[in-house]
């Protein structure tokens, strides 16, 4: 067996093995790829993907598993153990993911013989599409906050700035490498910021996946009227998402905090998260 990196030198050998919303991941800062090959001409026996958490930060460095295959349990474990190896050169103290329940039986039981404690849960992610959002009130669809626009009428500059105001004052949403993604990697089209003499001081940043989806990455918006603000936000980001994108359109927000969760559940009542599996090591 022969463990090989996989980078953006030569992703162009394994995207056809790779999820298709994992592909456009490599690279990034904080992320790692890694093949299980047995013979040059063979697809990989296994892969994993995983993000480091925290990393250059205060806090604890974690590894969060994003991405998984393995052709059999052996082969699960084995890029597992390797995987292991390079995150302790990282200072890696703990490991977690979120898998879909139902799903990646095989690797499930790899995770399991390797220690990992296991549970069944409602997932962090919240899913919903165009025609969700095309039902609710029109209440709930109506931008009304000031100074409000596309961040496609930003200059980068603006968009730079605004970026660097949210890392300043530690939001980052769903992404630690914030600061290095590029104003096109979110939609135009739908995502929107505040901006006030000037200044850019609230952000709702979405971006569409390979797949499609579209994953709200950040909400953020300073004070004084920061609540007032980022409900305009959504209220606008709503409605360009109806306007712009097909009704079988699928939508994730990933409920990260207490805040996120009420949201949600304000907007969309008894609707819940699908079944998950979720594991720590």
């Amino acid at each position: 067996m022969e463990f090989v990196a996989i980078t953006k030198e030569n992703i162009d050998q394994y995207c056809e093995f790779l999820d298709v919303d994992a592909v456009e991941n490599i690279g990034r800062t904080n992320y790692r790829a890694l093949a299980m090959l047995q013979g040059e001409d063979d697809a990989p026996k296994a892969w994993l993907i995983w993000k480091l958490i925290h990393a250059g930060h205060k806090e604890p460095t974690k590894a969060e598993l994003m991405w998984f295959y393995a052709a059999d349990v052996e082969s699960g474990k084995m890029i597992l153990e390797e995987c292991a190896k390079k995150a302790a050169q990282k200072d890696v103290i703990a490991s977690c993911f979120e898998f879909p329940a139902g799903e990646k039986e095989t690797e499930i039981a790899a995770l399991k013989e390797m220690g990992y404690q296991i549970r069944e849960a409602e997932s962090r992610d919240f899913v919903v599409t165009v025609a969700d959002l095309d039902a609710l009130s029109p209440n709930d669809r109506t931008a009304s906050a000031p100074n409000l626009m596309s961040i496609g009428e930003l200059t980068v500059n603006q968009f730079r700035k605004g970026i660097i105001n949210c890392m300043y004052r530690g939001k980052e949403g769903l992404l630690e490498d914030l600061d290095s993604m590029p104003i096109i990697w979110f939609e135009p089209d739908v995502s929107c910021c505040i901006q006030i003499d000037g200044r850019v001081c609230g952000f709702l940043l979405v971006h569409k996946q390979p797949s499609e989806r579209l994953d709200v990455e950040l909400l953020y918006a300073s004070e004084p009227a920061s609540k007032q603000d980022m409900i305009g936000m959504i209220r606008y980001s709503v409605q360009k998402v109806i306007e712009n994108h097909s009704r079988d359109t699928q939508i994730l927000i990933r409920r990260c905090n207490d805040a996120t969760r009420a949201l949600t559940d304000r907007i969309f009542p008894g609707k819940k998260g699908a079944p998950a599996i979720i594991g720590e090591k």
